[in-house]
């Protein structure tokens, strides 16, 4: 049974595009790639993955970016009727928006999206873990 739509969500079909920047680091191809994946093998839907010059007469797109003002840990996530912005202070911060994409639509059960403008923000850093041996002692 296909889901519908729910009311003043926005729908991912075939028409979008996913698009990084040109200059576009291996974290942020291999986001891009594990979230077109997602549209394919958990949505049923194809889309294809271009870069921003590729993009110029695109009407809808979900757009993976980094923008160095955004705090430290932190992403912007929004969704309007032809776009999804996914922008990190960093790529990795940008594929953890990506990420945060699937988890609502797997909420959802469908490709469906609720429009917003957010900032993210980690609630922890990474952590160093050591081993049970002493500080900076790894087994071999």
């Amino acid at each position: 049974m296909e889901k519908i739509c729910p009311n003043g969500f926005i729908e991912v079909d075939r028409s979008f595009f996913i698009t990084v920047p040109d200059n576009a680091d291996a974290v942020m191809m291999n986001a891009a790639r594990d979230l077109e994946d997602y549209f394919f093998t958990s949505m049923k839907i194809s889309l294809k993955l271009i870069t921003e010059s590729e993009a110029k007469d695109v009407e809808k797109k979900i757009s993976y970016s980094t923008d160095s003002s955004i705090k430290e840990y932190s992403y912007r996530f929004a969704v309007k009727e032809n776009e999804i912005i996914l922008c990190g202070c960093n790529s990795r911060m940008a594929a953890q928006a990506g990420y945060f994409l699937e988890d609502l639509m797997n909420l959802e059960e469908g490709p469906f999206v609720e429009p917003t403008d957010t900032v993210r923000t980690s609630l922890f850093n990474p952590r160093m873990v050591h081993s049970g041996y002493g500080l900076d002692m790894y087994p071999t």
